[in-house]
């Protein structure tokens, strides 16, 4: 997992302000936390939390996000459960997590654990 800030704005790509192809000069790493081999497809962040599912290991793993920190990107949980899971949502109160999953076409819609709902976040990545 890997933490990246864009040196550009993804406007100027889409108004052709930036005429050329982007290079590993235009991204800065904030951070990396390894969690081994895995296939990352969707994810989403609200509030400091990040949900990425990992298809490859038919899980869900949760990463607290602040770019003032020491380390940008902690390790919360890893949830199992799902097979081949493809997209997460975070609900508006981040008290539930939808995860749809390729495996078993299946939509899972349930709460978050309190250990993410409660976990404190005072950093907006800007």
């Amino acid at each position: 997992m890997a933490l990246f800030r864009l040196n550009f704005s993804v406007d100027d790509i889409v108004s052709g302000k930036v005429d050329r192809p982007v290079s590993s000069g235009d991204f800065t790493v904030m951070g990396v936390y390894d969690m081994g081999i895995g296939a990352f497809d969707g994810i989403a962040y609200k509030d400091g939390i990040a949900m990425v599912a990992d298809q490859l290991n038919d899980r869900v793993l949760v990463f607290k996000v602040d770019v003032n920190a020491d380390k940008p990107i902690s390790f919360v949980a890893e949830h199992h459960g799902y097979i081949m899971p493809h997209g997460v949502a975070i609900s508006a109160m981040r008290n539930h997590l939808a995860v749809t999953a390729y495996g078993d076409n299946s939509v899972i819609v349930q709460p978050i654990p309190g250990m993410i709902q409660n976990v404190e976040m005072t950093t907006e990545i800007q």
